[in-house]
C-alpha cells in the first residue's frame, strides 16, 4: 500500500511541473506576441494599438467558439 502511493505521489508531481511548463510557456508566447504587434501595430499611438489587440483577441475567442476547440 505505501508503494502504491508513493507512485501516485511521483505521478502527480510530474504533472504538476509538466502543466506549469507548458503554462510559462503558453502565457511567454502570448506576451510576446502581444508585444510584437504592439510594436508592428501603431507602434507610436498606444490607444490604436490596444484597440487592435483587443479586437484581435475577441476574434479569435468568436472563432475558436464557433470552431469548439
Amino acid at each position: 500500500m505505501v508503494l502504491y502511493v508513493e507512485k501516485e505521489q511521483q505521478y502527480n508531481w510530474k504533472f504538476y511541473i509538466k502543466t506549469l511548463l507548458i503554462g510559462i510557456g503558453g502565457i511567454s508566447v502570448w506576451r510576446s506576441l502581444w508585444l510584437l504587434q504592439d510594436v508592428i501595430f501603431f507602434p507610436d499611438d498606444n490607444i490604436k494599438s490596444a484597440m487592435t489587440s483587443l479586437i484581435f483577441g475577441f476574434v479569435i475567442f468568436i472563432i475558436t467558439k464557433e470552431i469548439r476547440l
